[in-house]
């Protein structure tokens, strides 16, 4: 699973899309303008929860040699009120996605998946750090929850921390990117089944975005390639 999942997702999303074609809900242009909105605004949550992560203290999820992986234990920025805080951000998002489908199966069939999927991926990751650092992980799960945030910590999380704003950058341009293409295609269809693609409010939308994200995602990548842009090399003062 851990080694595939960039894969799994992409695939399982198309195979519902397949099955079940997005579509307006219940045939109502205007629900689904409403609904485009609240999952945009659940998505930018989810991808503000992966910001604030990577940039006070960043973790590397994608393990080594497509196998899970963890130099050290990392306790400190949003791992101090979550123990998966990049998930929590993941989740919100993809629920956006299938939100954006119109499609009740979908929702709940796909959220059902995304769920198992990801308490399977954690678990994984759970041995693999319990083995790895044992009391001193364990002590970690003793104080914070595996997945519910403790909110009356979020200001201590600020607390003599540097935000990086360039590891932010770096780390989420193809994240956010990927997430508002496959919005856009996702939404695309659902107008282009109603015929009304350009004359609808939620498809002028996505495309505004789409044309300001792929900008932003072509400047960033440039400064990237020239060298203008690189991680800072220290997260902490």
């Amino acid at each position: 699973m851990f080694r595939k999942r960039n894969v799994v997702f992409p695939v399982l999303l198309i195979a519902f899309i397949v099955v079940f074609p997005p579509r307006y809900p219940y045939g109502d242009a205007g629900l689904d303008f409403i609904l485009d909105v609240f999952a945009l605004l659940l998505a930018a949550f989810g991808e503000a929860v992966r910001v604030i992560t990577v940039g006070l203290e960043y973790i590397k999820r994608g393990g080594l040699n497509k196998q899970v992986y963890a130099k050290q234990l990392v306790t400190g920025g949003a791992f101090t009120l979550s123990r998966n805080p990049l998930y929590i951000g993941n989740l919100l998002m993809v629920f956006a996605l299938l939100m954006l489908t119109g499609r009740l199966p979908i929702f709940l069939l796909g959220g059902a998946v995304v769920l198992f999927l990801y308490v399977s991926l954690v678990a994984a990751e759970e041995n693999y750090l319990r083995e790895k650092f044992g009391d001193e992980y364990e002590a970690y799960c003793q104080k914070v929850a595996r997945w519910l945030p403790n909110l009356r910590g979020v200001r201590g999380i600020f607390h003599d921390q540097r935000f990086n704003w360039r590891r932010v950058l770096l780390k989420e341009n193809s994240n956010v990117y990927a997430w508002i293409v496959a919005a856009f295609l996702v939404d695309g269809i659902a107008h282009w089944r109603a015929g009304d693609f350009l004359e609808s409010a939620g498809g002028r939308l996505f495309i505004v975005i789409l044309i300001v994200a792929t900008a932003a995602f072509a400047a960033i990548r440039v400064l990237k390639k020239t060298g203008r842009l690189k991680e800072a090399s220290s997260a902490t003062p």
